[in-house]
């Protein structure tokens, strides 16, 4: 069974900065925006932010696709090339060296606050690490519903100095129903199916969604 989708609003026509900000989408949130009737999901542009990922993490879509529970996504898998940032190989070496840097830095750092909270040291992947790398190289937006890469993410700089901004999946929500790319019943139908389906949302999300939304949150059972 895949999510339910309502259907797309058509014929609407929007007028975009000429120079939109990078936003970059980890896997998860990216799998979690094709819950939306939004198509393309990645490679759109919103309000001046263009939606992207990186090469690696299109492929850990792809390979979320076998799972019997994400096995809808194989329908939407054509598009997803071409939301891939296209980086020169001079700005995807920085990107990794970037990453590496943050492995460096970010993973201590991780342990340290899971030894005060007493849980269970998490470990940062290298996709994570990539994902906020070219964010901060490409004085981007990260868009993550992982705690442990927002951890990290917090505090830290893009090349240009200015603070990075980090995301939840529903502040793209958000941000896509503001520019009018989906409804409010897009947005709620969509949300109601994160929490249906069990997405492992940010602990945030709620109080954003509220925020956002001047709503409560769906819960996936109304």
């Amino acid at each position: 069974m895949e999510p339910k989708r309502l259907s797309t609003r058509t014929g609407t026509t929007y007028t975009m900065p000429a120079n939109n900000k990078t936003v970059i989408i980890d896997t998860c949130s990216l799998a979690r925006l094709y819950y939306t009737t939004l198509r393309p999901v990645a490679g759109n542009v919103a309000g001046g932010f263009h939606l992207l990922t990186l090469v690696e993490l299109a492929n850990e879509v792809k390979h979320l696709a076998k799972r019997e529970d994400y096995s809808w996504l194989h329908r939407d898998l054509p598009e997803i090339d071409a939301a891939v940032c296209k980086l020169t190989r001079a700005e995807a070496n920085a990107v990794r060296v970037e990453a590496h840097g943050v492995m460096a830095a970010g993973q201590p750092l991780l342990d340290a606050h899971c030894a005060r909270q007493g849980i269970t040291s998490r470990v940062l992947s290298f996709k994570d690490a990539l994902a906020l790398g070219a964010a901060i190289e490409l004085d981007g937006v990260l868009v993550t519903d992982e705690w442990p890469l927002r951890f990290v993410a917090q505090g830290q700089s893009s090349k240009s100095g200015a603070l990075l901004e980090s995301w939840l999946s529903v502040d793209v929500l958000a941000l896509l129903e503001r520019e009018a790319l989906i409804t409010s019943a897009h947005r709620v139908q969509t949300y109601r199916q994160w929490r249906l389906w069990g997405e492992a949302l940010h602990r945030e999300s709620d109080g954003l969604y509220q925020r956002h939304f001047k709503a409560k949150a769906p819960d996936g059972q109304r």
